[in-house]
């Protein structure tokens, strides 16, 4: 082989490494928010190995950018699976998944120190593996996530709060085995917590929404499953904000009934809603809701509160598991 081709070579593996060096160091490992902005934070999951990550999204402006592999103080391939906080300037809660060499994975769930890759664990005395759905209280003393167990091999999720101060954990809903409890969200007062029963009948899944009020110690149906309503969020005063099927509704939180259709079905087409939570940002007055194509990669709809489509988002090859809001109105 001629001398000049080898040293041709040379130089582009060379080039190629550079490049990777480049671009593994530019991937950003930190989440810099804005103090005046709101945001909405997704968790996405990739069709591709490797490719889970957050996408975080300026409300209304649509900024955006994602935060993938990076390394931690807890291993060098740390992803971000959730991640919930109150404003947007300060401390966040994140759940990491960490590649730990010849080890697989282990999750850790800390707080998020200064927006950087240093974190400061929480010990709650639980399997963290079995944890999903964070959500950080207003006066972010607590905790809401889900929990799952399995019974005769019937998986079963419930609604579980952590003191964060005491690193307590207790259990507030009770489902019925096989079924699931999901997707809590927090009432500015903190009197209680709205979420998803998802059952089976007739062996149909149906889905209740459902508040478990902390003076009472129990939950109410606040809208049935006849509704067809998926996951919900408080919004505007007594609204309950959910994807029904009417399409984008709002229920009244007293009573469960239909308050009004804020976008009809019509205004998705052929755009489905699979899961991931729906948001409410109370200084834009802006509903963030995700959607899947019939292909099954993700949509981003960004809604005026009267009913008007301001951006349409799509992401090839994603789907959107989780949505959690940051607003300094929180």
């Amino acid at each position: 082989m001629r001398p000049y081709l080898i040293y041709f070579g040379i130089g582009i593996l060379a080039i190629a490494f550079l490049a990777f060096i480049v671009h593994e160091r530019n991937k950003p490992s930190r989440i810099a928010f804005s103090k005046n902005k709101e945001y909405a934070v997704l968790s996405i999951s990739g069709t591709k190995p490797g490719s889970d990550s957050i996408w975080v999204v300026s409300i209304p402006d649509g900024d955006d950018f994602r935060v993938n592999r990076f390394r931690s103080q807890f291993g060098q391939y740390t992803r971000i699976k959730y991640l919930t906080g109150t404003k947007p300037d300060s401390e966040s809660i994140v759940l990491l998944n960490v590649h730990l060499p010849h080890k697989g994975f282990k999750p850790y769930l800390a707080w998020q120190v200064d927006a950087g890759s240093r974190y400061r664990t929480i010990d709650l005395s639980i399997d963290i593996s079995k944890i999903d759905h964070l959500v950080l209280s207003p006066d972010r003393q607590l905790l809401a996530f889900t929990y799952q167990t399995f019974t005769d091999g019937k998986p079963t999720t419930s609604i579980w709060i952590a003191d964060l101060n005491a690193g307590r954990a207790h259990q507030i809903t009770h489902p019925e085995i096989g079924s699931w409890d999901s997707y809590p969200q927090w009432r500015s007062d903190q009197k209680a917590i709205l979420y998803s029963h998802t059952y089976s009948e007739n062996k149909t899944l149906m889905v209740k929404i459902c508040e478990y009020t902390f003076d009472e110690g129990r939950s109410n149906v606040i809208i049935g499953g006849s509704e067809g309503a998926s996951r919900a969020t408080y919004g505007d005063g007594n609204e309950i904000l959910t994807y029904s099927n009417k399409g984008l509704a709002s229920y009244s939180r007293t009573d469960g009934k239909l308050v009004r259709v804020i976008a009809p079905r019509s205004v998705f087409s052929s755009d489905v809603y699979m899961s991931g939570g729906i948001a409410w940002f109370s200084q834009s007055k802006v509903i963030v809701l995700p959607m899947s194509t019939a292909a099954g990669e993700a949509v981003l709809y960004q809604i005026n509160n009267s009913g008007t489509v301001g951006t349409k988002r799509r992401l090839t090859d994603h789907i959107i598991t989780y949505i959690s809001a940051l607003s300094p109105d929180a």
